[in-house]
């Protein structure tokens, strides 16, 4: 079943309350409908379940990588909400609708990897950490298969983008031409991402579009 070939990783965390640690998993489930569950528990017993219905089952690899992020944003706000000091009113605040509780047909800001979607030709986008990790297991053995020399070289050809100071994993920021017309890596800084394209024009710079679409009217300052 497709259903269950593309599972999104979960998050845990522990939040420290003056009556005892708390314990947060946020989930991914298709069964008996797809949804996203954060459940708060107290030495395993569970005190409450915020729960965010799907309107379908993750099927590929791009949705796999996408509700990875809904499932990150989720766990970070109910993580926020337990941090505070009135436990009953953030309880209360769990059980009102908000954001986080609205099904998939929600209308989401349009983040970086959503323009470079909408550029011609653009197949695939990778996420992948500074260090090299990719987000999602299904997703590196994706990437893995079609481009296996590439996988075992990661960390090298991350290396072009130099590691800057500061707090975090941190990378120059730019657009590198892996495989011309066809696989590009672009650095955002924060983390990487793998974009594959099938050329579907004559006219597209990729590697100006892409920078572009990255960072704005400077970006034919970040081509490599």
């Amino acid at each position: 079943m497709v259903a269950d070939k593309y599972i999104p990783a979960g998050r845990t965390s522990l939040v420290k309350k003056e009556t005892g640690p708390l314990q947060l998993q946020t989930e991914y489930t298709y069964r008996p409908y797809p949804r996203i569950t954060t459940t708060i528990l107290n030495s395993g017993q569970v005190l409450h379940k915020i729960e965010k219905r799907l309107e379908r089952a993750v099927d590929s690899a791009e949705e796999l990588m996408r509700m990875e992020e809904v499932i990150r944003r989720q766990h970070a706000e109910v993580e926020e909400i337990v941090k505070q000091d009135d436990m009953s009113g953030a309880i209360a605040v769990l059980n009102q609708p908000s954001a986080t509780q609205e099904t998939e047909t929600a209308v989401e800001p349009k983040g970086i990897r959503e323009s470079l979607r909408e550029l011609p030709g653009v197949e695939h986008v990778y996420r992948i950490s500074n260090e090299g990790e990719f987000h999602g297991q299904a997703t590196a053995q994706q990437f893995k298969k079609v481009y296996a020399a590439i996988f075992k070289g990661l960390h090298e050809l991350l290396a072009l983008f130099d590691e800057l100071p500061g707090p975090g994993p941190k990378r120059r920021r730019g657009v590198y031409e892996v495989e011309r017309d066809r696989l590009y890596l672009v650095s955002l800084g924060d983390e990487c991402l793998f974009v594959t394209v099938r050329r579907a024009d004559r006219e597209t710079d990729y590697e100006r579009a892409l920078s572009k679409a990255a960072f704005g009217a400077w970006g034919a300052d970040f081509i490599e």
